[in-house]
């Protein structure tokens, strides 16, 4: 207990002395960064700057701020709002919802010219407030379909940076109405003939439906969205839209927006768009199975599965084709999905495997996979990672679900300029990401630099992470003894510590081998003594906040790790003094 306060009171001086070192570079190079791109290295730089402040901040570093106020205030100021338009749910709209939906969010979504200098959307629902967002995209999913009746009026106002008060507003009135069991006859969450339940509705509307798929365990959520080619209208810049959320996983939404242009006078689409946490439940078993194998990498954590399919008809759905990979060149899909937690090296990337559209005489609409299809990214575009969000835009319709890249494949990745230069110096072209993983060449010195003036503690030794000196999920030891379960979020962070900058080393590799062989008797102490796992949990929240830390950037850890270093070496040089 001694030894573990003295080490927390070493810690809590070494940030104090890094919150001063960090305020004066966080003002240097904030109103810098804070304005560049959200995608690749500059997204990675400027978000580990902002944490760095939130993280000092927190741990009693003072006055330290990584982005000025004044800086954010210049980059939000970089366009003039003109308006503000509901995309989802249209104006004199109808969303059909399936018999089991109730619990499903209303789906709500706003569109504005100008979402830098947007300070605040407001969403009014029958004239109560019942929410604000202040980041795109500008998605509501607070209400239940179930709490709501037959017509509904939806008002959005929003705020501009610098102005006061509300500067432009839309209202949408739109309707509900209950799907019958016939139109879904099989369950599968399609309407069995989607141009016939929403063909007399007015463009825009919209089936939802949720179904529970008892082999996988969980659930599957699907929309689809009638739209007739109009031409030039006066909104014809404003997507059509689909947004859902998983049941399963709430804050993981899926935003699927099609431009106008994509569908021609005479034409009639539909939007279909599934959602499910995993292939078994977005696909069905079957299909499930002939699904290649996933990217070796694994998919990025709380990433979804989502099926995107366009079919067009000019007939009334007598006969439908789906919408050729030519026309969504010119005109692609857009997708965002959030809810994610992206690690500095996960280079995230959306991946593709192809499906098909079919409709079957007993079973109705229904999605295929491609026989002897691939998993790959080359019908992806203009890839931008954000906090927790991952969007693109895409040419080919799929399943898509969100992947840590490998770097191998660089067609149509598309992230502009001066950022192609791969995965270190001369290597990658078209797939970088500016510096990309050079930044991880600080290795072995970075994580010396973390354990020695981070922590100093014996029980840091828990970044060990999995069995056996290799990678994986295996015992945590002391960590998970003090956490109580290997499955906490904090545990996690210290395994893919461990994975990028221990087990990638020599130096690394003993240190994780020694923690092997001395951890399990100290893990077993920690375990049957519950204020000794309290304090073991307080001793290592320090390493935990450092390690998420070097995971977001490994230069800006490196910066804090020196400062720290040095506090410490004042301290003991005055106390041998």
């Amino acid at each position: 207990m001694r030894f573990t306060g003295e080490a927390m009171r070493f810690t809590g001086e070494a940030m104090r002395f890094t919150g001063e070192a960090m305020r004066s570079a966080g003002e240097a190079m904030g109103s810098r960064t804070a304005c560049t791109d959200v995608s690749g290295a500059g997204w990675r730089r400027g978000t580990t700057l902002a944490v760095a402040g939130l993280l000092l901040a927190a741990l009693g570093a003072g006055e330290a701020s990584a982005i000025p106020p004044d800086a954010t205030e210049a980059c939000k100021q970089a366009c003039n709002v003109d308006y503000v338009y509901i995309a989802v749910p249209r104006d004199g709209t109808t969303l059909v919802t399936g018999l089991t939906s109730d619990a499903l969010p209303l789906p709500v979504h706003a569109v504005t010219n100008c979402p830098e200098s947007t300070q605040r959307v407001n969403f009014i629902l029958d004239d109560v407030e019942i929410d604000s967002v202040t980041d795109r995209p500008y998605n509501l999913t607070s209400v239940a379909l179930g709490d709501l009746l037959v017509r509904h009026a939806l008002d959005v106002t929003i705020e501009q940076v610098g102005t006061v008060g509300e500067l432009y507003e839309d209202t949408s009135d739109f309707y509900l109405d209950r799907a019958s069991a016939s139109d879904d006859r099989d369950g599968n969450g399609y309407a069995d003939f989607p141009y016939g339940v929403l063909g007399g509705l007015g463009n825009g509307s919209m089936w939802i439906s949720e179904v529970a798929v008892p082999e996988a365990d969980s659930t599957r959520v699907v929309s689809v969205t009638r739209w007739t080619g109009t031409g030039a209208t006066a909104r014809g810049d404003v997507p059509v839209t689909s947004v859902l959320e998983s049941p399963d996983r709430p804050g993981a939404t899926v935003t699927v927006q099609m431009p106008q242009a994509l569908i021609v006078p005479g034409e009639t689409a539909m939007l279909l768009v599934a959602l499910a946490e995993d292939l078994d439940a977005l696909v069905g078993p079957d299909e499930a199975d002939l699904v290649a194998s996933e990217p070796i990498r694994g998919r990025i954590s709380g990433g979804q599965y989502v099926e995107i399919s366009v079919i067009t008809s000019v007939d009334g759905g007598i006969t439908f084709d789906e919408i050729a990979d030519a026309r969504l060149a010119e005109n692609p899909i857009h997708l965002i999905m959030e809810g994610l937690t992206i690690y500095y090296g996960d280079d995230p990337r959306f991946f593709g495997h192809p499906t098909v559209v079919d409709s079957d005489p007993d079973d109705g609409l229904r999605v295929l996979v491609q026989e002897g299809g691939e998993w790959g990214r080359g019908s992806v575009l203009n890839v931008e990672a954000g906090d927790r969000m991952l969007e693109a835009d895409l040419t080919a319709l799929s399943v898509y679900a969100p992947y840590r890249s490998d770097g191998g494949e660089g067609e149509g990745e598309g992230e502009g300029e001066g950022e192609g230069e791969g995965e270190g110096e001369g290597e990658g072209e078209g797939e970088g990401e500016g510096e990309g993983e050079g930044e991880c060449d600080l290795g072995v010195p970075l994580v010396v630099a973390i354990l020695a003036a981070i922590a100093g503690i014996p029980i840091a030794v828990g970044l060990g992470g999995g069995g056996g000196g290799g990678g994986g999920s295996g015992p945590c030891f002391i960590a998970t003894a003090a956490f109580g379960t290997p499955m906490v979020d904090a545990i996690d962070t210290l395994r893919l510590f461990r994975d990028v900058f221990l087990l990638d080393n020599a130096a690394g590799t003993a240190f994780v081998d020694l923690y092997y062989r001395v951890s399990p008797p100290l893990a077993d102490m920690v375990a049957r003594s519950p204020a000794l796992a309290a304090t073991v949990r307080v001793a290592l929240w320090p390493v935990i906040l450092a390690a998420r830390l070097a995971l977001a950037s490994p230069a800006v850890s490196a910066l804090l790790a020196a400062a720290a270093s040095l506090a410490l070496f004042r301290r003991r040089r005055r106390k041998a003094d």
